[in-house]
């Protein structure tokens, strides 16, 4: 599931969390437009299994063209997602 925090406002997250929970769904935290945001004093992103923050020029914190970021502390998932960033390499390539 994909909750999106908008205008600097969380998302219901303590109530999508118990479904996505009980259905065994992945969390997946959109932050772009609302970075540090706090729900119960947790920051937006940080309650499901990966959050992700957009750079995209119209958005809140941009870069010169495009740009992103995800954040998870599942090591699984980093994983996986560092072998799609990098085109299928895996190992010890810098980001």
């Amino acid at each position: 599931m994909i909750p999106v925090h908008l205008y600097g406002n969380s998302a219901d997250i303590g109530k999508i969390k118990r479904i996505c929970d009980k259905h065994k769904l992945l969390l997946v935290e959109d932050c772009a437009q609302a970075h540090n945001t706090l729900y119960m004093n947790k920051h937006g992103g940080t309650f499901g299994d990966a959050g992700c923050f957009s750079f995209y020029p119209t958005k809140n914190i941009t870069v010169l063209g495009e740009g992103g970021m995800i954040i998870t502390n599942n090591e699984k998932l980093a994983k996986k997602m560092r072998k799609i960033v990098n085109h299928g390499e895996e190992g010890d390539i810098p980001m």
